[in-house]
């Protein structure tokens, strides 16, 4: 004679069998496999960005900055029509939302130090303001990245390099997919 309780789970045991089916099936194969050459086409279309930098210098730069950072697919930051890639930063209390300007960037997925890295540079008319390093996250089965992380590599002193970003010495930021 069956008991109530081993009728229930006599009942629920397929159940949950084919419940754990779903859910381990494919979980064990990456949408791509480790060592995978990713290429400039895995940044395609426009991330919202935050940026925080920490500086200690007796005149500290503590700045926080959101925005937009626009790519092509092939290896140039969009900033066309205005104010595709832009964004507003405070520093040390003080915001400010400035024009684009003649502003351009360039970046390559080098996959270099590691799998899915890369640089990118932004320039003030021809002069170089500020290069990062990133590296992609989120790259989907298409080889999309919906998003990268990234840190200030070099910032260069010039008037015209407007940015207050560009006074700090340490910043890092996060991008996420917004989309085409």
């Amino acid at each position: 004679m069956q008991t109530h309780c081993g009728r229930i789970l006599k009942m629920i045991a397929p159940l949950a069998a084919a419940i754990m089916l779903l859910l381990t099936a494919g979980a064990g194969a990456p949408a791509f496999a480790i060592g995978t050459t990713y290429t400039n086409a895995a940044l395609l279309g426009c991330y919202s960005h935050r940026i925080v930098s920490v500086d200690t210098q007796t005149a500290a730069n503590n700045t926080a900055q959101v925005g937009t950072f626009c790519f092509d697919g092939a290896g140039t930051l969009v900033y066309t029509p205005s104010n595709l890639t832009g964004g507003c930063s405070n520093v040390n209390g003080a915001w400010n939302c400035p024009g684009v300007g003649p502003h351009s960037g360039t970046y390559t997925v080098t996959n270099s130090p590691g799998d899915g890295m890369g640089t990118f540079s932004i320039y003030v008319g021809t002069s170089l303001c500020e290069v990062h390093e990133f590296s992609l996250n989120s790259v989907d089965t298409n080889g999309l990245a919906h998003g990268f992380d990234f840190i200030l590599l070099q910032a260069y002193p010039y008037p015209h390099c407007a940015n207050p970003l560009a006074k700090a010495k340490v910043k890092s930021g996060v991008a996420t997919y917004q989309g085409p």
